[in-house]
Formats: C-alpha cells, structure tokens, sequence
C-alpha cells in the first residue's frame, strides 16, 4: 500500500480524473499526515441511475494507527470520514451513491474497519472479498 501511495498515487489520479473522476485525499492532524485514500467512479456508474464508486486504496500512517487524532476520532474514522464526505460533494443530493471496497481476506485490520464504518461485505470477486455500502 505504501509504495502505491508513494510510486503510483499521484500519476495515476492524473491519468484517471477525468474518466472516472479519480480523487486522492490526504487526511492531517495538525501538520502530521496520518493518512490517505483514494476513491473513483467504477465501470459499472451510471450518471442516470446509481453511482458506484470504489475505495481504491486506503491506509493510515503506521504511527497513527489504532490511535485517536487531536479531535478524538479515530485515524481510521478521519480518513473514512474524508472519503464520505468528499463523495458526497462529488454528487447532487437526489443520487443514489454506492461505494465499494475489495479487501483481502487475510486483511482483517482493514475489514475491521469498514465493517465498523458500515460497510459490509456483500460478495466474492476471485482472491478478495468486496465491500460496499450505500452513501445516500
């Protein structure tokens, strides 16, 4: 995960903004990164029905995580909390917004921390376990 954020993130959003609206979010308590994400309109949206979007990538800094930030959330809520909200500014309020995570099964820590953000595991897609949940 790191070497995506570090090698690929940047390059690759710039390459995708504009087809699938590719956004990558860093996420700071005071002048400390503690984590980023980003997330992307998938093949299956559509502009006149349901949104699908999926969290590309996700992580919290390794000194961050399993900690409270300065405002007492979580690290992980912090950066969750980013990607909703950014979602949500990303679409008009009468859009039915879904958002999907793939997450490998031995990846309990990230699991853990959908589920505890509502999003749930609905499916199998090959090696990972896919994730979603409705936005609004």
């Amino acid at each position: 995960m790191q070497t995506y954020f570090r090698r690929d993130a940047i390059t690759s959003c710039n390459q995708h903004e504009a087809v699938y609206d590719q956004r990558l979010l860093l996420v700071l308590d005071g002048t400390d990164l503690v984590g980023a994400a980003v997330h992307a309109l998938t093949e299956a949206d559509d502009p006149a029905g349901f949104r699908e979007r999926a969290l590309v990538a996700y992580a919290v800094g390794v000194d961050h995580q399993g900690k409270s930030l300065s405002d007492g959330r979580r690290a992980s809520t912090a950066v969750l909390e980013a990607v909703f909200m950014d979602i949500v500014s990303r679409h008009v309020e009468e859009q039915v917004v879904f958002l999907h995570a793939s997450v490998h099964p031995a990846n309990e820590a990230s699991r853990t921390v959908l589920s505890r953000h509502g999003i749930q595991r609905r499916s199998t897609n090959g090696d990972y376990l896919v994730h979603s949940t409705r936005i609004r």
